[in-house]
C-alpha cells in the first residue's frame, strides 16, 4: 500500500484559506458596525419605531403589523411606501392614510420569500429606485452578515437591529413580530457565532505563525 506524503506547505497554505476565509466574514461585521456611530450601546438608548420617516410615513402601524422599509419612485410627484405587513409576509407598496392612520396597498413586490431580509434584498434588486427607512436600512445589512455565513437569517436580523443600529429589545421584537425572549436568544446565539469565529480566527494567526 502507497502512502501519499504532503507537501510541507500543504497544512500552511490549508490553514491560511481557512483563515483569509473566515476573516473576510469577521471583517465584513466590523465594517458595518464601523459605518454606524451610535451614541449608546445594543439598543440602550433612543432609536425609536413610534415616529416618522422619509416622507412623514410612520416607522410601524400598530393595527396592520406593517414596518416601514422605505419609499419607492412611482414616476409621479410623491413617492410610494414599501411596507412589510407581517401578516402577508411581503412587502406592499401603497399610500398611506393619516386620518385613519391606515397603510392602503396598491400592490405587492414578487419577492419568492417571506423573510424579511429577503425581501428587502429583492426589493432592491427588482429595478425601482428605493429609499431606505433606517429599518430598511438595518435589514439590508442584515443580509450581508446572513449571506456571509458568519450568522443565520434571523440571528443577522436581531444582531443589526440591536447592536449596529441601536434598536431596544422590545422595538427590535416589535419590528420582526416576535416575543422580547426570542431577540434574547437569537442576539445571544448571534454573539455566541460571533465570539466563536474571532476566536478561531486568532488560533488560525497563531498555527500560521508557529508554522513560519
Amino acid at each position: 500500500m502507497k502512502t501519499r506524503l504532503l507537501n510541507r506547505d500543504t497544512p500552511r497554505k490549508l490553514a491560511n484559506r481557512v483563515r483569509d476565509n473566515l476573516g473576510k466574514r469577521v471583517n465584513t461585521l466590523s465594517e458595518i458596525r464601523s459605518r454606524h456611530e451610535l451614541p449608546f450601546n445594543g439598543g440602550k438608548g433612543g432609536r425609536m419605531i413610534d415616529g416618522t420617516a422619509l416622507d412623514g410615513f410612520p416607522e410601524y402601524i400598530a393595527k396592520q403589523e406593517a414596518v416601514l422599509i422605505g419609499t419607492v419612485e412611482n414616476g409621479q410627484l410623491e413617492s410610494d411606501a414599501a411596507y412589510y405587513v407581517h401578516s402577508r409576509g411581503e412587502i406592499a407598496l401603497g399610500e398611506y392614510d393619516q386620518s385613519e392612520d391606515r397603510f392602503i396597498p396598491k400592490q405587492t413586490v414578487e419577492l419568492g420569500s417571506s423573510v424579511m431580509s429577503d425581501t428587502v434584498r429583492a426589493l432592491l434588486e427588482s429595478g425601482v429606485e428605493v429609499t431606505l427607512s433606517p429599518i430598511g436600512e438595518a435589514l439590508s445589512d442584515a443580509v450581508r452578515l446572513s449571506e456571509d455565513d458568519l450568522l443565520g437569517k434571523k440571528q443577522a436580523h436581531v444582531y443589526a437591529l440591536r447592536e449596529i443600529h441601536g434598536y431596544s429589545r422590545g422595538e427590535t421584537a416589535t419590528i420582526l413580530n416576535v416575543s422580547p425572549s426570542t431577540v434574547d436568544t437569537q442576539l445571544y446565539n448571534a454573539r455566541d457565532r460571533k465570539n466563536s469565529a474571532e476566536s478561531f480566527v486568532d488560533t488560525l494567526d497563531q498555527i500560521v505563525s508557529d508554522m513560519n
